[in-house]
């Protein structure tokens, strides 16, 4: 299902634009003429939520209003010795919600945002905070995707950062239905057996290439607080598909196989989606 078919009833999508948004518009325009020069990395978007707002050159950005509103809670947080941050509110009581997400999706906006109707390669960097007894979800708590949708088509290469089961591994999955060099279907989850770190700010990076299409060339890194925790390499993600990445988000879904016991807050800041890892 395309992603704007359920985000747009479900979410309050807020517009204003603050002057950190327009000075991050000008960076970007600043980041084009740098990668023009031959520069390795370009700047596709910059969040930080400041002003309570959401960057101008998201596609889709928001919050489900009536989770936020029933509990009295805002959904921008000034979070002690931080600053500005997106807050992920979880009520008590539900199995499955998406409260909170930002989205680039689409030809027409990645070509807008990216220069491009869809990549290659990302690098995708932000910052998390689980509070000291989160009810993390028994089934998984979705944190970053990016994947190929376009309606009639068929789905490209998806990739999904999650933590799962309980918070006992965090994992970075990696899909497309012929996405081996024989053709055959890629279907692998990369885990890290640890568990997210809760009561601080953790620091994550998604730094993804794909195959050249028939070549087996592609590689997958997933970096925390700076150091490497999953890496794989000499992959082909896409098999001989030549079609990249036209979806990217970071929220997702809390899947839980039962009611949760009690509200749970996570907070989302310093997103920076890049072209590559920068030097």
């Amino acid at each position: 299902m395309k992603l704007s078919h359920f985000l747009v009833p479900m979410f309050v999508v807020l517009t204003g634009c603050s002057a950190d948004h327009a000075a991050s518009a000008e960076r970007a325009g600043q980041n084009n003429e740098v990668q023009a020069r031959g520069a390795e990395s370009r700047l596709y978007i910059e969040e930080r939520f400041n002003g309570a707002a959401f960057n101008k050159l998201w596609s889709l950005a928001g919050f489900k209003k009536e989770i936020y509103e029933k509990d009295k809670i805002e959904a921008f947080a000034d979070f002690p010795g931080h600053g500005p941050a997106l807050r992920y509110y979880i009520p008590q009581g539900v199995d499955e919600v998406t409260p909170a997400q930002v989205a680039l999706e689409g030809d027409r906006d990645f070509l807008r945002v990216c220069g491009k109707k869809n990549i290659d390669e990302f690098y995708a960097e932000w910052s998390e905070y689980f509070a000291d007894g989160h009810d993390f979800a028994d089934c998984g708590q979705k944190i970053l995707r990016a994947t190929y949708w376009n309606e009639g088509e068929p789905l490209g290469h998806e990739l999904t950062f999650a933590v799962l089961d309980d918070n006992s591994r965090i994992q970075l999955f990696l899909f497309h239905p012929q996405g081996l060099s024989d053709g055959s279907g890629l279907d692998v989850g990369l885990d890290y057996r640890a568990s997210m770190p809760t009561g601080r700010w953790v620091s994550f990076g998604v730094w993804c290439r794909l195959n050249t299409p028939g070549e087996s060339d592609g590689f997958a890194r997933v970096y925390m607080d700076g150091k490497p925790i999953i890496t794989r390499t000499q992959m082909s993600l896409r098999g001989k598909d030549p079609r990249g990445w036209n979806v990217f988000w970071i929220g997702g879904n809390h899947s839980n196989s039962a009611p949760t016991a009690q509200a749970s807050h996570r907070y989302i800041d310093d997103i920076l989606l890049y072209s590559t890892k920068p030097r």
